[in-house]
């Protein structure tokens, strides 16, 4: 009896293990099982080969570059690739993700930082504020904020009692209204300027 083993379709190695059971007198029972053995590892590992390289292809794609190429160190046990090859790429995406969590952090504190800042800043411009308005508001001289056109847009409290108006009547008005004319004579060309 003559067994023809097609080289393209086993491995060596389960060619060698077969000639031993026929060598060695094992009987029909042993060599069916043998043939069963190797026809359910090539079913099983022919297409795990086909699906590790395209597992190879396309994990660069998913990780973003990530992937370990591994198609010229495995062997030829399929599962023990897939296994080497989760076993790292879980490393690479557990270490990219703890990366990722230290930049979040780091991320959270300088944005903490940065409000305590901002509070900080707001507080002293608030009191800056209200320092220039009581002073604005107590000096004993007529003070106003006129717009380019000379409309009043706010008048302190002796503006207030110069006018004889409250000063939210002010705002809008021409500060023309309220100059003598004397002084309307010399503030003219100075505005004009």
């Amino acid at each position: 009896m003559e067994i023809i083993i097609p080289a393209d379709q086993y491995l060596q190695e389960d060619r060698d293990d077969l000639w031993m059971l026929l060598a060695g007198g094992a009987g029909l029972s042993l060599l069916r099982m043998e043939l069963l053995t190797i026809g359910t590892r090539h079913i099983i590992t022919q297409p795990l080969a086909r699906l590790s390289d395209r597992l190879d292809r396309d994990s660069n794609k998913i990780t973003g570059g990530m992937a370990i190429s591994m198609a010229g160190s495995w062997g030829s046990n399929e599962l023990v690739r897939f296994e080497v090859f989760f076993k790292k790429l879980r490393a690479q995406i557990f270490a990219q993700q703890s990366r990722i969590q230290e930049h979040e952090a780091a991320l959270a504190i300088n944005n903490i930082r940065l409000q305590e800042q901002v509070e900080q800043q707001t507080r002293a411009c608030l009191a800056s504020e209200q320092e220039m308005q009581a002073m604005l508001d107590y000096v004993n001289d007529a003070i106003v904020y006129i717009d380019l056109e000379g409309a009043i847009q706010w008048g302190n409290r002796a503006m207030e009692r110069l006018a004889d108006w409250p000063s939210p009547d002010l705002v809008g008005r021409p500060i023309w209204a309220f100059l003598t004319p004397e002084s309307k004579a010399s503030a003219k060309p100075v505005w004009l300027r």
